[in-house]
């Protein structure tokens, strides 16, 4: 039974599943987890600032940060498991190229072993720039070209047009890439996938090849990442997603197993399960992962969003400052005054504008506007 139910396929869809969710309650109401909040890389792009002056960039929460510390103990355990085994994008490339052998695709475009080994060294050079960039600038410089970030708002496509059309085209790209080549964006461009490729020298489970092994190859042809494992004993290859499907290929269950105790791959798989689950688990019940808190800037007193009015509850980013007077009643020049946004500033400006420009977080505009309409009696508007 535990076997069945740690099945690779079936936390690829529960994650997944999941991640989808939560993008489809964000688009209905921005209460819910943003899709950097939900995405490890996140944690590791505000970790500088985090450091340095102790608050987040921008956009970025503290379940990011806590997201990435269980990527980083599950790849201490078993190196980029967390890749093969959990990542929702990695999951969606996968199936594309699967479904594309379903459909007939059998005769794909095969990258040359010469050009695959130069490109997999592009992932590195995206992270070193992502990270120089977002650290010198202190903000999400890559956001408006973030693939993930069309990934998660494909339930709002106006969304994805007024605000991160590059990221959708760049995500329509790499999806069609994907039904062509494995994994593309895993191999060849992922960041996050760079940062935790290291882990795999030194990860407690690694796939070892046993004495008994008959050099059929049939672990070659199946590993994804296009590694020459009957070529080498333990598998320490930073390519490796640890999938484990080396392992399932095998015709001989015995020449192909793990450096740690021998272990299956469905007990490896749980032991990653645990470490990942656990330390979510403690993030949530610490109260990390609580988005929806608006802080007082000058008494740092914590507001809850489900206390707000209800006509706070449908203002988004992309929402402009006539239309929040429009839909709560406060005279624009009430808001200006408020809220100090320079007045050069044209109505049509958006939440999303102003926080660029201005520095103001959604948050902020948010408990401003909940101030606002809870004086509106003695205010008289």
């Amino acid at each position: 039974m535990l076997k069945l139910i740690m099945k690779r396929p079936v936390w690829q869809f529960a994650v997944l599943f999941v991640v989808l969710v939560f993008g489809l309650l964000h688009t209905i109401d921005n209460v819910y987890p943003s899709p950097h909040s939900l995405c490890p890389f996140g944690g590791l792009a505000t970790l500088y600032s985090l450091l340095e002056t102790g608050e987040f960039i921008h956009r970025v929460h503290s379940s990011a940060v806590f997201l990435l510390l269980a990527v980083i103990l599950t790849a201490v355990l078993a190196g980029r498991a967390f890749c093969g085994r959990l990542c929702p994008f990695g999951t969606v490339h996968e199936w594309l190229y699967r479904a594309g052998r379903t459909a007939g695709l059998k005769e794909r475009p095969v990258i040359p072993e010469r050009f695959h080994h130069k490109l997999k060294y592009l992932k590195y050079v995206v992270l070193i720039l992502l990270l120089y960039y977002t650290w010198t600038a202190g903000k999400l410089v890559y956001r408006a070209w973030c693939p993930w970030s069309a990934f998660m708002t494909v339930f709002d496509p106006l969304e994805i047009i007024d605000d991160i059309l590059m990221g959708g085209v760049i995500l329509v790209i790499l999806l069609a890439l994907s039904v062509f080549v494995e994994r593309f964006f895993c191999k060849y461009l992922c960041p996050l996938g760079a940062a935790i490729a290291i882990f795999n020298r030194f990860s407690l489970i690694r796939p070892e090849r046993q004495d008994s092994c008959i050099q059929c190859g049939v672990c070659d042809r199946a590993c994804p990442a296009k590694i020459k494992i009957s070529q080498t004993r333990v598998v320490t290859d930073s390519e490796c997603i640890h999938c484990y499907r080396c392992i399932e290929a095998c015709p001989d269950q015995k020449s192909m197993s793990f450096n740690f105790a021998h272990l299956r791959p469905h007990v490896a798989a749980l032991l990653v399960l645990i470490v990942f689950s656990a330390t979510v688990a403690y993030s949530v019940a610490g109260g990390y992962w609580e988005r929806g808190r608006l802080l007082h800037p000058s008494s740092g007193q914590a507001y809850a969003i489900e206390g707000i009015a209800d006509s706070l509850h449908d203002i988004k980013a992309s929402t402009s400052l006539a239309e929040i007077s429009d839909k709560t009643g406060i005279p624009i020049d009430k808001i200006y005054d408020a809220s100090r946004i320079p007045q050069e500033l044209p109505p049509e400006t958006t939440l999303r504008e102003i926080s660029d420009r201005v520095g103001y977080t959604r948050r902020d505009i948010l408990l401003l506007l909940h101030e606002m309409l809870s004086q509106e009696v003695d205010d008289g508007y």
